[in-house]
């Protein structure tokens, strides 16, 4: 397992953000991986967008969250 991530005995990945590398998912986008259950397949990702990034358009497995701090996404639903 990564340096920062801790599995629980219910399948999550627990991730201290101080200790994650970003991991460049191309488009000028890169994130962190905060939460991910492989039992459920929800997930919570921490994002950073370039301005003007795009994220290549995809259906994810399983409900996610992701979290900005700051900027705004225009999404195939709405804008956050």
């Amino acid at each position: 397992m990564s340096a920062g991530i801790t599995t629980t005995p219910a399948g999550d990945l627990l991730a201290n953000i101080h200790e994650l590398e970003w991991v460049d998912v191309g488009g000028g986008t890169q994130c962190k991986t905060l939460r991910m259950c492989e039992k459920t397949g929800q997930w919570a990702l921490y994002v950073h967008m370039a301005p003007g990034a795009r994220f290549q358009a995809h259906r994810p497995e399983g409900t996610g969250q992701w979290f900005m701090m700051s900027g705004g996404l225009s999404y195939d639903v709405g804008t956050a």
